[in-house]
Order: structure tokens, then C-alpha cells, then sequence
């Protein structure tokens, strides 16, 4: 028993949970020029038993998390990815490359809240690369998330829950990456 205005943090751990998956990662050379990867994974995970507090409530209520998902597991997620390299006439190449990646809803703590959770969501990156004949520089000019998609990329709940914390993944970002092999 505390004193009342007493902070006092409790770390909890679940007894146990299940879990069962697969994945798939594939690729395709359709020819010397295209490229073709791609990622599918399926989860199905859960607390199976073990009650315990929900820092969110203002009474610390006691939820039984048997069924609840664990954190940070999507149940689909996959990505696409697709190249194609244009022989240059100097002996160099320029390759143009586009990836589509998804990631299901997933939760941030073990409550599966709405608060603390993140719906599914899309991303696309895009990149052109130029590459010397002599294959000593490369120059890649790319966007990532391209098309600017807010995705809270986790969550937390800290001490006694006043307060939600939330890390974002970056924005629509471009830039142009130089290479030199020596």
C-alpha cells in the first residue's frame, strides 16, 4: 500500500502467449535487364491467459489478455519490388527501381487499444541509379514514402498513464546517394 501523490510504476510480464506463422521471399530475373522481390508473411499471435493491469484506465482495471495480439505483429504484411537496367551506350546503366510495401494493423502494447496502435498502411519508394562503366561510381537519386504517409511507427504508455507517447517513421524524404568503389 502507497501513500497517496506516491508515483509507483509496475512492470508486469504475461504468462504466456502462442504464436504461428510463415513467410515467403522470392525472386524473379525475368531477364538480364528485370528484377522482380517479393516478401509475404502471415502471423497469427496471442496472449493466451494471465490478467493483468491497463495503465490507460483511471482505475487500473484488470484486463485478461488471453486473445489479445502481441505487440508489433501485423497479421499480413508484404512488399513488391520491381528493377529494370537500361544498358547506356557508354558501357554504364541506369536502373529504375519502385517499391510497394504494406504492414497490417498492428498494436503498441499487449491492451490492443486503438490509442496505442497503428492501422495498416502502405508505403512507396522510388529510385533511379546511374552507374559508371568501369562500375567504380554509382549515383542514386531516390524517394522513400513518396506518397507521405503518417504511420506511427510505435507507441507507449508512460508512467501511470498520463501520458501517450508516439515515434513516427519519416516522412516523404528524397535524396541522392554518391558511391565511389576504390
Amino acid at each position: 500500500e502507497t501513500a497517496p501523490g506516491v508515483l509507483l510504476g509496475i512492470f508486469d510480464n504475461a504468462a504466456s502467449a502462442a504464436g504461428l506463422g510463415i513467410e515467403a521471399d522470392l525472386t524473379w530475373l525475368l531477364s538480364d535487364q528485370v528484377t522482380v522481390s517479393g516478401r509475404l508473411a502471415w502471423l497469427d499471435t496471442e496472449f493466451t491467459d494471465d490478467p493483468t493491469d491497463n495503465p490507460i484506465t483511471a482505475d487500473r482495471e484488470s484486463v485478461d489478455l488471453a486473445g489479445n495480439s502481441l505487440r508489433q505483429a501485423p497479421e499480413f504484411s508484404y512488399s513488391l519490388r520491381g528493377e529494370y537496367a537500361f544498358p547506356l551506350n557508354n558501357g554504364g546503366s541506369l536502373t529504375a527501381g519502385a517499391n510497394v510495401s504494406y504492414k497490417g494493423e498492428q498494436f503498441y502494447t499487449e491492451f490492443n487499444d486503438a490509442i496505442t496502435s497503428q492501422d495498416g498502411y502502405t508505403l512507396v519508394d522510388l529510385n533511379f541509379m546511374y552507374t559508371a562503366p568501369n562500375e567504380q561510381l554509382t549515383v542514386n537519386v531516390w524517394g522513400r514514402n513518396i506518397t507521405d504517409e503518417l504511420v506511427a511507427g510505435g507507441s507507449f504508455v508512460n508512467a501511470l498513464g498520463r501520458a501517450i507517447t508516439y515515434t513516427y517513421l519519416p516522412p516523404a524524404t528524397y535524396g541522392v546517394t554518391i558511391g565511389y568503389r576504390f
